[in-house]
């Protein structure tokens, strides 16, 4: 399968800035396609896999994916599962991930999942009632 990939200048600037900086994981994987040709074993269906190489991640195995800069490994992926949500949830001090989403989107995603567990926690310190629920 080919892919025609059209890199913006914002694109090559982030790429540079990405490839100046020590602390990538997995420099072999710095690049959109080596990502993405990295994913062909990865199963069709969950999440796309232009949008995971997009996130930074590369295949590890047949169903986890890893980020080439920060290492963070990711699994058992559900359906509506965006990979820039779920890197910033677990990895919220990727480099990589704050240049190419910025602060104000990792720390957007971290608030909703912090308060989204609080809200979950709040409900087990009483006697839950599948009524209490509360929307996740």
């Amino acid at each position: 399968m080919i892919y025609q990939i059209n890199c913006t200048s914002d694109y090559n600037k982030l790429l540079n800035s990405v490839k100046n900086c020590p602390s990538i994981q997995y420099p072999q994987y710095v690049t959109f396609i080596k990502r993405l040709q990295s994913l062909n074993k990865f199963p069709s269906s969950l999440p796309d896999k232009l949008q995971l190489s997009e996130a930074g991640f590369f295949g590890k195995t047949r169903d986890s994916v890893q980020c080439f800069h920060c290492g963070l490994i990711l699994s058992n992926w559900l359906i509506g599962d965006c990979p820039f949500r779920e890197h910033a949830k677990f990895s919220n001090n990727c480099t990589f991930l704050l240049l190419s989403k910025g602060a104000n989107f990792i720390n957007d995603v971290t608030n909703k999942f912090k308060y989204k567990n609080l809200s979950f926690n709040c409900c087990n310190m009483h006697n839950y009632s599948p009524c209490d629920e509360v929307d996740k």
